[in-house]
């Protein structure tokens, strides 16, 4: 059955180059590039790499921002668990489309699927991805390395940074996150020919509407506890190793 989970972290000031690192599998983090399965990125021409654009959001975010709203922030993180059902390449396909979607060329990023073996049932194939971007919108002007990530300046926008997007603040974003990728995901589940779906709602809300469809099977169906995907529950353990 295929699972669902999303979830959207913030980056604090310092952390940017190393989680880089970490999700692309490198640096001290090399014993991770086995499982990095795929990565790809929007960057500017001034960094080389994901990594030096973060350590350069790191070093020039200072710790505040417009308005304090993203006081600290170098980057946000999309975190998402992708259907053991599909191939890695109907996956990078997937990614691809809610990617386009929630970011296209509004923002730099980097993103990297890993694909490592699960601990639940000894069946599931833990395939996911990890998206990191700057909140700051693109906006057409070209800006140096050390402007991009200074505070905007509204009344003469090329005298200062790229203004951060504050949407990403906010509940009902991540409730639109939560939505589209339900719909994204479902699409790439039909189109690959799998009669399953998912859903970005809770398990007591799912069965509240399979009752209300009177749809007793699929109701009792979601009296389980949840999956967390993204908790040691999906972590190899091994043998003897205590889960306390």
């Amino acid at each position: 059955m295929a699972n669902y989970y999303l979830d959207i972290k913030n980056g604090n000031v310092g952390s940017g180059g190393p989680h880089s690192d970490y999700i692309l599998g490198q640096g001290k983090y090399e014993y991770k590039k086995d499982e990095v399965a795929h990565t790809g990125d929007n960057l500017p021409q001034w960094a080389k790499d994901s990594t030096e654009f973060f350590k350069l959001a790191d070093e020039n975010e200072r710790g505040g921002s417009e308005n304090n709203i993203c006081k600290g922030r170098s980057y946000r993180e999309i975190v998402i668990s992708l259907p053991h059902e599909l191939s890695l390449e109907q996956n990078k396909e997937l990614v691809d489309d809610f990617i386009k979607k929630e970011l296209g060329e509004k923002y730099y990023y980097s993103f990297s699927l890993h694909d490592k073996e699960s601990n639940y049932k000894g069946e599931v194939q833990n395939i996911h991805a990890h998206i990191m971007f700057s909140q700051r919108e693109i906006d057409g002007i070209e800006r140096s390395s050390d402007k991009f990530f200074k505070q905007a300046n509204s009344k003469n926008p090329e005298r200062g940074g790229c203004r951060k997007n504050n949407e990403w603040n906010h509940k009902e974003k991540l409730k639109e996150l939560r939505k589209d990728w339900e719909v994204i995901q479902n699409k790439h589940l039909e189109k690959a020919g799998i009669e399953i779906t998912v859903s970005c709602e809770t398990l007591e809300k799912q069965k509240e509407i399979a009752i209300q469809k009177g749809d007793e099977s699929l109701a009792k169906t979601l009296e389980r506890d949840p999956i967390n995907c993204a908790g040691y529950i999906l972590q190899k353990i091994k043998e003897g190793t205590s889960l306390s």
